[in-house]
């Protein structure tokens, strides 16, 4: 390795400290695609993508040590399941896809060339030949204001849009157990998502040619999705577009904002029309779907099997009525800000704090701490103000 060729890129293991911000720093202005990969030495199916993809300067590989921070952030740290793999996109906080196990180097070439061709361009041929210019989303610092804490449409259908083309079919095949948490989530979004007429009416479809199948292939998903989409006039926007979860860099919030805003939402939805309903049971009907969505299809593996031990250790039994989902996802949502306050994934300019703070709903607290009366009143109040002005203010 040491008499490799001078055009060859380098083979060291990233810096310990190193962050997903960091390592975006480093990638370049053409970069779209950071590919994580945790391996031991010697690395070789690391090296081989570095190789590989050494003319493309959309992708930026880096090798990482089951022993750096950024690896244990991830759960990559048991030496055989490795190598593991996780790959970024430009603009997203999370990853886009996570493997569940030890990943072999055609399977990481795959996944990166899918992506590239999901975005519309075509990898670069490693020729001597100049490639046109990709335009990039510019990294530019994105100041914060109270429009950033609103509840914004164009958000929540980002998030379900999301979900549908890239969460669900990062499996090959759905069957088994996650074709039932699949069903689940379609069902519990048929009738509490929220938004348009005909988003209910996108998820009703979905829901009902879900209902007559035990399994569905990743091919078979999309083009499902993408025909109820035109069907219906796409009421889920295909180009996504984040307004009050923007964060001050491009690959920071989004999606992972997005998609809390949708659960609170759903949850306040669910009460708005079952609150008087006696026989809803609230941990089946919203909270267990959504537990089997985080832990099944959420990108963030790591984050999905937290979730999955924080509902195991739930008393489901105190989980009954509409109100009690909004004020159990509350209390979730605050327990992860606490973990997360001040770590790498963290926006520096949307600090990580208990919700509601104080400055947007004083009567949420006394001197004990949070007026739960208050709060659940709040929440209420908040998510059911969706702002439809959203496209609007994305031209400001």
């Amino acid at each position: 390795l040491k008499q490799r060729p001078p055009q060859w890129p380098s083979f060291d293991y990233a810096d310990n400290s190193s962050t997903v911000e960091s390592l975006w720093q480093l990638a370049g202005p053409d970069a779209t695609l950071l590919a994580l990969i945790v391996e031991a030495y010697p690395a070789r199916v690391t090296w081989a993508e570095k190789i590989n993809f050494a003319k493309d300067k959309r992708v930026h590989i880096v090798l990482l040590s089951s022993g750096d921070a950024l690896a244990k952030s991830l759960g990559a740290t048991t030496a055989a399941d490795l190598p593991k793999f996780y790959l970024y996109v430009k603009g997203q906080e999370l990853p886009l896809f996570s493997s569940e196990a030890k990943i072999t180097w055609p399977q990481i070439r795959e996944k990166i060339a899918e992506r590239l061709i999901a975005v519309g361009i075509e990898r670069m041929a490693p020729s001597a030949v100049t490639a046109p210019p990709v335009v990039q989303q510019t990294e530019q610092t994105i100041t914060a204001s109270w429009n950033q804490f609103e509840v914004q449409l164009l958000d929540l259908t980002s998030a379900m849009y999301y979900i549908l083309k890239e969460e669900i079919p990062r499996r090959q095949l759905i069957e088994g157990e996650n074709m039932t948490a699949l069903k689940l989530w379609i069902h519990m979004l048929k009738k509490y998502a929220p938004g348009t007429v005909p988003i209910r009416r996108l998820f009703y479809r979905i829901d009902e040619w879900l209902s007559q199948t035990s399994q569905v292939s990743a091919e078979q998903w999309i083009a499902k999705v993408d025909s109820v989409q035109s069907d219906l006039g796409y009421p889920l926007p295909t180009n996504m577009t984040w307004i009050a979860c923007r964060g001050s860099k491009p690959y920071l919030r989004g999606y992972s904002c997005g998609l809390w805003t949708l659960l609170h939402t759903i949850t306040v939805e669910a009460f708005r029309i079952e609150q008087n309903n006696p026989s809803f049971d609230a941990a089946v009907e919203v909270i267990e779907p959504i537990h089997q969505f985080i832990y099944r299809y959420f990108s963030c593996e790591a984050c999905g099997k937290h979730f999955h031990n924080h509902v195991e250790k739930t008393d489901k039994s105190a989980i009954r009525r509409a109100a009690d989902s909004i004020m159990w996802l509350w209390r979730t949502h605050n327990i992860v800000n606490k973990i997360l306050a001040k770590s790498q994934s963290e926006d520096p300019a949307f600090p990580k704090q208990q919700f509601p703070p104080a400055s947007i709903c004083a009567p949420c607290h006394n001197n004990d701490g949070f007026v739960e009366s208050e709060v659940l009143n709040f929440l209420i109040a908040y998510y059911s103000d969706i702002k439809t002005d959203s496209a609007e203010w994305a031209r400001t």
